[in-house]
């Protein structure tokens, strides 16, 4: 049967039919298809497979499934340990390249690195941007907006002495003018109050009017003595009324109280009538009669606590025997149920015991049966009757309570043990055979290996020295140099046999893979020669030379002069020459010298270095020996695989008996079964028996309770039944003594109330008395001053009258011009501290006026600094084109409108100062800076660089 194979990207059956006619494709009409590529190998195949599905090279892919051979092999889980893991790994899977592993390595290496270069940059440019948001774009618009505002203030201050001036002007000129105007006015109205002064002095000289003013006081107080009397009768009138509406309300209430007071009386005959009739049925009726007729509340309620305790110590009594019954009746309802328990578990115990016996006859067969079905694992006939023998025990009592499994009795555990002996057996083996076919993969890997070196390479150099270190030769390519061997090649005329002979001679005497540079002098590096042993051309010419034999073959940027004179000074001879002559020389009969050492070589192998065709023989040789040596490999490693196979089969049928082995549960399982029915059965022969004493302990206690109730209750006359009708009739009791209580203590309120309201009614009667008298005496004194009063003012005239009135007049004149004259005075004293004041700002307007514009100028100077300073143009304002005062006041207005209202400017520095240290700290840990401070005061601080990069430097890259 023909094999191939095909590759391709249609889909078989809809794209590709792969039969025609009820007959398949054959190998040429698939190299027709359309899409289909037919390898002309399976290597090429493997090769495009790798290449196209999974990504990988051959070599790569010849791993991958060598890995997945060997991971998928029958049964691995069962052998799998860390030993056999790592050589199956290490058996499928190739070298990793050392100089590969380090590139990858220092790759990582870089990698990382650049991760944490640009972790670091964004770090820094996110706590960059912090500081400039929270540290300095505060602090610069404190800083602009107080310049913005000095500014502003120092020209509207500028702009200010104009103005003052010339208000000052205005103000002068009219204030001197008001004041001429306010002398004239003041001496006009001197002169009045002059005149009025005079004629008031006259008026209070003359006779008639001190009679008028004496008459006129005389009326006056009379009027004010009639007014007094007056007052004083609204007074008392008021108080009448007020001590009669007190007398009548403090009658009603005397009537009240003593309505109240017999009200109580009545309740409290019939509080007491209820006490009586509730004392007998709680047995207090004696209680009662002592107490009751002297209404002694306090002996009541004693003799009914006395009561109320004796009775709580009943019902405690009548308790602990309704407790003791039911004990009893729950006692006796445990006993029947633990005699009923222990009846059933006797059942159950010889039950069991039934089924020991049955379970122990039928695992006697089971093992006999299993060893008489089974091939790999059959045991002989002793073996099986002690398998039998075991069975017995598994039912023995041990005296210690141990259980069989961990006495050693168990035939399941004999049995598993025999095919576990059996399984050991097969399984080291199966281990030799696995670590042999290893070793084989091993071998047929590294054979490989070998074979694709030499069907890739067109020659093989000499293998390099083992027993010391040779420099790193260049390649053929770099036109540095060659071996020996590359550079020369046999003449046409030599026969194989001599080829072989010279190719030993050359190997023996070093000259074979010594090496020849482009020059044909010493390699060197930095003044010292380099590991490797070197063929020179500045020798000595000889008369008989290599060159018979062998002819140059430039390579490697070796030029054939240098080659020809290499070969030029090596002599060359058919056999020793007498006498041993000096120097470098080869023979035909193997002989050789170089200097003091000399040699005879033989042929070991054919020549494989000397000329095109002996390394083309010798790689053929090379490839048809790792071609055999593969052929036998992959035979013997089939072979290992079948018996492998073998094996294994051999174990599943080992593990399908194992799997059938006769189990031991059924007796053990029947022995817990009656064990635990025994101990059932006891332990229910224990609960009654403690049953039957717990019942005659509670029937005893039950009779002890009603002995001491029944005592108690004679001794002091309670009933034996019906404890709570006697308690409702207590409560009554107390019910009907607390309503006594309440109804006394109410009639004692009442009492007390009646004789408050009669003392009250006593008094407010005096008071009224009282009142009368005093309102009879006012009336008659009011009677007399209105008298007088009359009699006083019929006895004033009209001419008395006329003259108060003009006394009464001239005083207000006077008065009015005095306060006209204080009125133009203070008016003359403002306009002249006007003329004053105005006067002093004329005088010092110019000094003002220089002073506020040097304060301006000083203001400017710092406005500009800020621009300077780069700290506007990051806040988003624009440098004026030309820096004049106007140009000034505009940036400062647009300023002032832009940036929020100042704070504190030392606080803002202090904040950013502090934010700028930890930036510094956090970015530039190894760098230090400082903080310059401004020559005068005011200024912008300014950091400057002390090591490193500056503080200055990152507020101005953050501006930035």
């Amino acid at each position: 049967m023909t094999t191939w194979h095909l590759i391709t990207h249609l889909r078989p059956g809809r794209d590709l039919k792969l039969s025609t006619a009820d007959r398949p494709l054959d190998h040429k009409e698939l190299k027709k298809v359309p899409g289909v590529t037919v390898p002309d190998s399976a290597a090429r195949y493997r090769t495009r497979v790798a290449s196209e599905l999974f990504g990988l090279g051959s070599d790569a892919y010849d791993n991958l499934t060598e890995l997945l051979k060997q991971l998928r092999k029958p049964k691995l889980g069962e052998r799998l340990n860390p030993t056999s893991l790592a050589e199956t790994l290490r058996a499928a899977l190739p070298p990793l390249a050392t100089a590969e592993i380090t590139q990858l390595a220092d790759g990582w290496d870089n990698l990382e690195k650049l991760r944490t270069a640009v972790d670091q940059t964004r770090s820094a440019a996110v706590r960059l941007a912090a500081f400039v948001r929270t540290g300095w774009t505060p602090w610069a618009r404190t800083v602009v907006r107080h310049r913005a505002d000095a500014l502003t203030a120092a020209t509207t201050e500028l702009d200010r002495t104009t103005k003052d001036r010339r208000a000052a002007e205005t103000a002068l000129t009219t204030a001197r003018g008001e004041a001429d105007k306010l002398d004239k006015d003041i001496s006009r109205a001197r002169t009045h109050r002059g005149d009025l002064g005079t004629e008031l002095r006259e008026l209070l000289d003359s006779q008639a009017f001190q009679d008028a003013v004496s008459a006129a006081s005389r009326v006056e107080g009379l009027r004010e003595q009639l007014d007094a009397l007056t007052g004083q009768l609204v007074g008392v009138e008021d108080r009448h009324a007020v001590a009669a509406e007190d007398m009548v309300e403090v009658a009603e209430s005397e009537a009240n109280a003593a309505s109240a007071a017999e009200q109580a009386e009545a309740d409290v005959v019939r509080a007491s009538e209820r006490v009586q009739a509730a004392g007998r049925p709680a047995g207090l009726h004696q209680s009662a009669a002592r107490h009751l007729p002297a209404r002694d509340v306090p002996a009541l309620r004693a003799d009914l606590l006395v009561r109320r305790e004796r009775f709580t110590r009943l019902q405690r009594l009548r308790a602990e025997f309704d407790r003791a019954e039911s004990n009893a009746a729950r006692s006796a309802d445990l006993l029947a149920d633990r005699e009923s328990d222990l009846n059933e578990a006797t059942e159950q115990r010889e039950l069991a015991r039934d089924g020991v016996e049955t379970a122990v006859d039928t695992l006697r067969r089971q093992p006999q049966e299993w060893n008489a079905s089974v091939v790999l694992a059959q045991a002989d006939e002793r073996t099986v009757e002690s398998w039998c023998d075991l069975v017995a025990e598994l039912t023995a009592v041990d005296p210690a309570g141990a259980p069989a499994e961990q006495r050693g009795i168990s035939p399941a555990a004999a049995v598993a043990r025999h095919v576990e002996g059996v399984r050991d057996t097969l399984r080291s083996r199966r281990a030799a055979l696995v670590h042999e076919h290893g070793a084989l993969v091993a071998e047929h890997e590294q054979v490989t290996a070998e074979l694709a070196g030499v069907l890739d390479q067109t020659e093989r150099p000499p293998t390099p020295p083992g027993s010391w270190r040779r420099r790193d030769r260049p390649e053929p390519d770099s036109r540095l140099g060659a071996p020996f061997w590359r550079c020369v090649q046999p003449v046409d005329e030599l026969s194989m046999d001599k080829v072989d002979l010279l190719e030993a001679t050359l190997a023996a005497a070093g000259v074979l893979d010594a090496w020849l540079s482009a020059d044909g002098e010493l390699i060197t590096l930095e003044g010292g020669e380099q590991a490797d042993t070197v063929v020179r051309a500045g020798g000595s010419r000889v008369d008989v030379s290599l060159t018979q034999i062998l002819e140059p073959t430039p390579v490697g940027g070796v030029t054939q002069t240098a080659i020809h004179a290499v070969l030029t000074s090596i002599g060359w001879h058919d056999s020793r020459p007498d006498g041993d002559a000096a120097g470098t020389w080869l023979a035909a009969d193997g002989t050789w010298r170089c200097a003091a050492l000399s040699g005879r070589a033989e042929v070991a192998r054919p020549a494989s270095y000397l000329g095109a065709t002996a390394r083309e023989s010798a790689r053929q040789r090379e490839v048809d020996r790792l071609r055999t040596r593969l052929a036998a490999l992959e035979q013997s490693t089939s072979a290992i695989e079948a018996r492998i196979g073998e094996l294994d089969d051999d174990l599943r049928r080992l593990a399908e008996e194992s799997g059938r082995l006769p189990g031991e549960r059924v007796v053990t399982d029947a022995v817990t079964t009656m064990r635990e029915r025994e101990r059932q059965a006891a332990d229910s022969e224990r609960k009654a028996v403690s049953a039957r004493n717990t019942h005659r302990a509670s029937e005893s206690a039950r009779d002890t309770a009603w002995a001491d109730f029944s005592a108690y209750a004679g001794e002091h006359a309670f009933p034996l039944a019906d404890l709570a009708l006697h308690d409702v009739a207590l409560r009554d009791y107390h019910q009907a003594v607390d309503e006594m209580a309440r109804r006394k203590e109410l009639l004692d309120l009442r009492t007390a109330t009646l004789t408050r309201a009669r003392t009250d009614l006593a008094g407010a009667q005096r008071r009224l008395a009282g009142v009368d008298a005093e309102l009879h005496d006012l009336r008659a004194r009011k009677r007399k001053a209105e008298v007088r009063l009359r009699t006083a003012e019929e006895a004033l005239t009209s001419d008395v009258h006329a003259q108060l009135n003009r006394r009464a007049e001239l005083d207000r004149l006077v008065e009015q011009v005095d306060r006209e004259l204080e009125e133009l005075g203070k008016r003359l004293a403002g306009a002249l501290v006007t003329v004053t004041r105005a006067e002093e700002t004329l005088d010092r307007h110019e000094e003002r006026r220089q002073s506020a514009e040097r304060r301006r100028d000083a203001a400017l100077s710092v406005w500009w600094e800020v621009y300077d300073a780069g700290l506007a143009q990051p806040l988003g304002l624009e440098e004026p084109e030309r820096r004049s005062v106007e140009s000034a006041r505009e940036s400062t207005r647009a300023a002032r409108r832009e940036l929020p209202d100042p704070g504190d400017e030392d606080r803002a520095w202090r904040l950013c100062y502090s934010k700028l240290e930890a930036l510094r700290q956090d970015m530039l840990p190894d760098r230090d800076a400082r903080v310059q401070e401004p020559e005068q005061d005011g200024a912008i601080q300014r950091p400057v660089r002390c090591r490193g990069v500056s503080t200055r430097e990152l507020m101005l890259r953050s501006a930035a």
